[in-house]
């Protein structure tokens, strides 16, 4: 028998199915959590778990591990205090006031977007996701995966602090003034030039892109990985 239904309401119903040892074992794990009983162990394991959501107020203090489990929803202003994993589940969208101080790992899933107001610590992977849109000036803490995704372009305002890889996807456009922290990976996607205030701290790849030229005022701190023919900027290093 499931009790799925419960987590929509409050931790002390969930609570008495525990004390009757009737909850099954992953209501429970999450219970107990809850209850503040694992303070040794601040992760909250449920991998490949039959529960379809989680209750309201869930603080995780450090990673939430959800990958290959049934879980379709998450709860409204969820905390995770590492990483959050989502790979492999069902979930379509992610809730609003989330805050995620690690990465967040959205690989294989039905993600189409994030909610505007999300932050995110770490990196953020969407890697084989239908995910069709970012925030406008989102700031990723870390690196931006979205190789083989079928968007179209990314936001404006859009900073990444580590490296940004849009290997082999559909992405035709990329905002003025971008700035990347680190590496930009775009090898074979479908931008055909790079935008004004271009900032790279590390090297591009840009190889099978049809950009035939990198803008004068373009920053790249690293080497530049092109097409032969593609037109360089003097003093910029080419692999």
């Amino acid at each position: 028998m499931k009790y799925i239904k419960l987590f929509e309401d409050h931790l002390e119903n969930l609570t008495k199915l525990v004390d009757l040892g009737l909850a099954e074992p992953d209501t429970k794990k999450v219970v107990l959590y809850m209850q503040g009983m694992d303070r040794e162990f601040p992760d909250l394991e449920l991998e490949g778990s039959t529960l379809e959501s989680l209750p309201e107020g869930l603080r995780v203090r450090g990673h939430l591990i959800l990958r290959e489990s049934r879980i379709k929803s998450l709860p409204k202003d969820l905390y995770v205090g590492k990483n959050l994993l989502l790979e492999d589940t069902p979930i379509e969208t992610l809730p609003e006031g989330l805050v995620v101080d690690g990465a967040l790992y959205l690989d294989r899933t039905g993600v189409r977007s994030l909610p505007a107001d999300i932050k995110v610590g770490g990196s953020i992977s969407a890697e084989e996701c239908p995910i069709e849109s970012l925030p406008e000036n989102l700031t990723v803490g870390n690196s931006l995966y979205l190789v083989g995704t079928g968007m179209k372009s990314l936001p404006n305002g859009l900073k990444v602090r580590g490296s940004l890889y849009i290997k082999d996807s559909q992405i035709e456009k990329l905002p003025d003034g971008l700035t990347v922290g680190n590496d930009l990976n775009m090898d074979g996607c479908q931008v055909k030039e790079l935008p004004r205030g271009l900032r790279v701290g590390g090297s591009i790849h840009m190889i099978g892109t049809g950009i035939t030229e990198i803008p004068e005022d373009a920053v790249i701190l690293g080497y530049v990985s092109a097409d032969d023919g593609v037109k360089i900027p003097r003093g910029m290093r080419q692999r």
